[in-house]
């Protein structure tokens, strides 16, 4: 028991320091390219790019968990995985936020501004922008205290947006090309089918 306790420490504080060190690396390589007397659109690109596709390979993780869990309850390593749920969702905010911050600075280096109108009727931007405000709900609330002012049911409720913000990163990500339609064939398909499987079954129970 303590060495399990011990490894789930170790786990969390792994995620931790994954998080802090990647959020630092990607907001320096930002400022410097702000900082830069020349526009490096490819580089801003590949930096958003990058940091979307770590935090969107977190979040991928995070939601195959439980219904992994539950078909397969013997596999030893989702079951270490389950209690750091709550790190992990933290994680994806916290990422998340680092990615909006990353394309907010690229437009203003490379426009001198930010469309704020593309928060609403850009298909990228606007996915983009509502999962986050949906991400960083769930990480305000992702806490015991959180969970006693609002109530069990309620609590349950707002945590269940996350099959909202699901939805958002796949229109997200299918805009993002054909490369994005290969990511969500191989991700979010298998990933909808077992959503879909684990909630019919407790339907049924």
């Amino acid at each position: 028991m303590l060495n399990h306790l011990n490894r789930i420490n170790w786990i969390r504080l792994f995620i931790w320091y994954s998080t802090i060190l990647c959020t630092a690396y990607f907001l320096s390589i930002g400022y410097i390219y702000i900082d830069s007397s020349t526009t490096y659109e490819q580089s801003w690109n590949a930096l958003s790019s990058t940091i979307g596709f770590i935090t969107y390979s977190i979040f991928v993780l995070l939601l195959y968990l439980s219904p992994i869990n539950s078909f397969f309850p013997n596999f030893t390593t989702v079951k270490r995985l389950i209690p750091i749920k709550r790190d992990l969702g933290i994680s994806v905010f916290i990422l998340t936020a680092t990615h909006f911050i990353i394309v907010v600075a690229s437009c203003f280096a490379e426009h001198g501004y930010f469309p704020v109108a593309a928060l609403i009727l850009h298909p990228i931007i606007a996915s983009g922008f509502i999962s986050f405000i949906i991400f960083t709900a769930l990480a305000m609330t992702s806490n015991s205290i959180s969970m006693q002012l609002l109530g069990w049911i309620k609590w349950k409720k707002l945590h269940k947006t996350v099959y909202i913000a699901q939805a958002l990163i796949i229109i997200h990500v299918l805009f993002q090309g054909t490369i994005g339609v290969y990511i969500i064939i191989f991700t979010m398909i298998p990933l909808i089918f077992f959503q879909y499987m684990r909630f019919s079954h407790k339907s049924t129970t």
